[in-house]
């Protein structure tokens, strides 16, 4: 048997153990209040180099009249690592919502494109390019640029190791930024002009998909086309998906291989809270039981190092009266950290220890455990391991005749100070879902033998979480 001896146990967890499989039901989960103020219409990307992400823009409703709800726009720079920061960048865009954003991982920056402000009385759609590596923006000089445009529809090809962009206001024209310059593409085919509409890389099929959006064919309406980028052209894919949506959310859910949209509008539903996914061959409906509210131009990104897709704030309603909310929810099968107990223990000198949560052990926290019935002059040690066992020890060491130890042994640990034992949890995404087995042993001296007396508390199972 593997065994570590360790008082630092959070820097040896991964040497010593392999955190299970990401399963079970998927859902919704909502996040502490803090963050980005209520917003709509901002973007948002993910680097997935460094762990971070970063929001952008957005605008408290979606009026594009001079009226005071529909002015309020930002021009604020949030950055997330498990939790929201406000960062405090030398150089910034101006204030604007409906920009474009996708993550360039070729040259590890987030590049930011265009939106619409509000300036002299009136909305001006922008073409600018700007660029974040982490703690600044920077304007880049573009001689060739798509002309200015809001709410057009942007993604990342780790393929093609170019970011395309396509459409926005009244557009139907196909762009590619490769960290340097724009490039106008003319493809044979070209999708019918759209806004609100998503790009995500489905690396199922190894190719961006064009996801639904808002027109006007004859009428105004969210479409139900799916579409891909294959590096020359676009291939419709299906003319006819189920349920057609605008303004969604959608990202590409790595852990579980899926192409995941929440929310959107048509032209008579406002608000979707319906969660859907494309497996590579099929669009399905995802059953969840406690959906967010019905939300459209929320905006996110799959967080790869925790494990879940991030979702922040969006628009309740359409128009001047389409308020935004500040919430963030995180949607991912890896929910709650759990702990519970499980086997009695066996008495020693002092009673029989217990092992009692003091919090639980979810991710950039620390897992703590009291242990009552310590006796003052034995010495406890934690037993920790990976996988639940029943093996009795009675007679060993003096142990009483019903003790069992019930867990793998992989990680053993004197506790000091005796009643308290700590682990802190790293943010780490390889950690989500991990289960650990907790069990106490004391060793107590008897001094008319001359020896030690082993005794054991209850067991412990534990899984670690993001909340």
């Amino acid at each position: 048997m593997h065994h570590c001896f360790s008082r630092g146990l959070g820097l040896l967890l991964l040497s010593c153990f392999s955190a299970a499989p990401l399963v079970g039901q998927v859902a919704w989960f909502l996040q502490p209040a803090g963050g980005p103020h209520a917003r709509g219409g901002a973007a948002a990307a993910f680097n997935d180099l460094t762990g971070e992400g970063v929001l952008f823009g957005g605008g408290y409703n979606d009026g594009w009249t001079g009226s005071v709800g529909s002015t309020t726009v930002y021009g604020d720079t949030w950055t997330w690592d498990g939790q929201w920061t406000l960062a405090t960048p030398v150089t910034s865009p101006s204030s604007r919502k409906y920009p474009s954003m996708t993550f360039d991982r070729a040259r590890g920056k987030v590049v930011l494109f265009g939106g619409a402000r509000y300036a002299a009385g009136q909305w001006l759609e922008l073409s600018d390019t700007w660029t974040w590596d982490g703690v600044n923006w920077t304007l880049m000089q573009t001689p060739v640029a798509p002309p200015q445009r809001s709410d057009a529809a942007f993604g990342y090809d780790p393929i093609l190791q170019k970011c395309i962009l396509f459409g926005g206001t009244s557009h139907t024209d196909t762009w590619e930024w490769d960290g340097f310059g724009w490039q106008q593409r003319f493809p044979a085919t070209t999708p019918h002009w759209r806004n609100d509409a998503s790009l995500t890389f489905d690396a199922n099929r190894g190719r961006l998909a064009l996801i639904s959006g808002w027109t006007y064919q004859g009428g105004w309406g969210a479409l139900t086309d799916h579409w891909e980028w294959d590096g020359a052209d676009w291939v419709l894919l299906s003319a006819s998906i189920p349920s057609p949506r605008a303004g969604a959310f959608s990202v590409f859910d790595t852990a579980r291989n899926r192409l995941v949209q929440y929310g959107g509008y048509t032209y008579w539903v406002y608000n979707s809270n319906e969660t859907r996914e494309f497996d590579g061959t099929a669009w399905t409906a995802v059953p969840i039981a406690s959906p967010p509210p019905g939300l459209r131009n929320s905006v996110g990104f799959y967080d790869s190092w925790r494990g879940a897709a991030v979702m922040h704030g969006g628009w309740t309603s359409f128009g001047i009266g389409g308020s935004a909310i500040p919430d963030t929810w995180l949607f991912t099968d890896v929910g709650a950290a759990t702990v519970t107990s499980y086997g009695p223990g066996c008495a020693g000198a002092s009673g029989t220890m217990a092992l009692q949560v003091v919090q639980r052990p979810v991710v950039q926290t620390t897992f703590m455990l009291n242990i009552a019935n310590v006796d003052p002059l034995a010495v406890p040690v934690m037993l920790i391991g990976w996988s639940p066992i029943a093996v009795g020890v009675g007679g060993l060491f003096g142990a009483d005749p019903l003790c069992v130890l019930r867990t793998s042994s992989e990680i053993l640990e004197v506790v000091f100070p005796l009643q308290s034992w700590s682990l802190p949890i790293p943010n780490n995404p390889t950690l989500l879902g991990l289960a650990l087995h907790n069990q106490a042993a004391q060793f107590t001296y008897d001094a008319s033998s001359d020896t030690y007396d082993m005794s054991l508390s209850n067991a412990v199972r534990s899984t670690i979480g993001l909340y």
